[in-house]
């Protein structure tokens, strides 16, 4: 089995567990959204200004000129078939240029319209390079990241992304004790007030002891709840491995409509955040 679940709100093993002193607040300088125009960008764009709102931080938009589609256009070679037609015509580079700022200059616009309706300082960068390390590059010590590209599901996307009832929908944290993993539950704690969700914690069974993650979280959680902040229903489920295929496999299962992941250690952290971004049929947020 790739994972097991079992009810945290039965389970209240939290006594006698020795715990490091816990952040409660997650702050931040600037919650980043790189998105597309897709229902999922949209998702993802509603997902961060809430977070810059609570957090009372910058709203960064990012618009990631995909290098590859450029060098690939620039090829002899390389046609494309549009929805319009079913032959194939050779890629234009300077078509597929200005498809780029008409898509830079929509996310801008949807940046500057989110900001304004919810009163939040606002900035908007075009860059170019492979679309989720070059983001992942730019982070800085205090920065949220809310992913939300269509990826591999873009042709499907007419149809809404979650058909879940609204009372079972799921925000899914991974937790491996760090103290990113703690600031991306906080995180997920801030948001799960404004949903009518219930919380999942993927805690992990690599080097650490699975009970031991999920006594920290629990005491996360008791903190938030002895403030009166935090009352929801909570699941926990123990990852046997935090991989891109573990995590996926979770979100077939509980169908979030948020996934959270704290902080990147190694590459193979950012190879598995890559690959959900492609994957997931919900955004990705990424707490440093």
């Amino acid at each position: 089995f790739f994972f097991q679940a079992e009810d945290g709100i039965r389970d209240s093993s939290v006594t006698g567990v020795q715990t490091c002193a816990l952040p409660i607040y997650l702050t931040a300088l600037r919650v980043i959204v790189s998105c597309d125009d897709s229902p999922l960008g949209a998702q993802a764009m509603d997902t961060a200004a809430a977070l810059a709102r609570r957090l009372d931080a910058e709203l960064k938009g990012v618009f990631i000129e995909d290098v590859n589609l450029i060098r690939s256009a620039d090829l002899p070679f390389t046609h494309e078939v549009t929805w319009s037609g079913a032959s194939p015509r050779r890629m234009q580079s300077n078509e597929v240029q200005r498809t780029l700022q008409r898509q830079a200059q929509a996310l801008q616009t949807l940046v500057v319209q989110t900001a304004s309706a919810r009163r939040l300082r606002w900035s908007f960068e075009v860059v170019r390079g492979a679309s989720t390390d070059r983001v992942l590059d730019a982070m800085q010590a205090l920065d949220v990241v809310v992913f939300g590209h269509a990826g591999r599901y873009s042709a499907s996307l007419s149809a809404p992304l979650q058909t879940i009832d609204s009372a079972r929908r799921a925000m899914l944290v991974v937790f491996d004790g760090t103290p990113a993993s703690h600031r991306a539950l906080n995180a997920a704690l801030d948001l799960v007030r404004d949903t009518r969700s219930r919380l999942v914690i993927a805690v992990t069974s690599g080097d650490s002891d699975p009970a031991l993650l999920r006594a920290r979280a629990r005491r996360q959680l008791e903190s938030r709840r002895e403030q009166a902040t935090v009352h929801t229903q909570t699941l926990f489920v123990t990852l046997k491995h935090r991989d891109a295929a573990t995590v996926a496999r979770v979100a077939e299962t509980y169908a979030p409509h948020l996934l959270l992941w704290g902080g990147i250690a190694c590459d193979t952290d950012r190879a598995a955040l890559t690959a959900l971004v492609d994957m997931l049929r919900c955004p990705v947020v990424l707490v440093a």
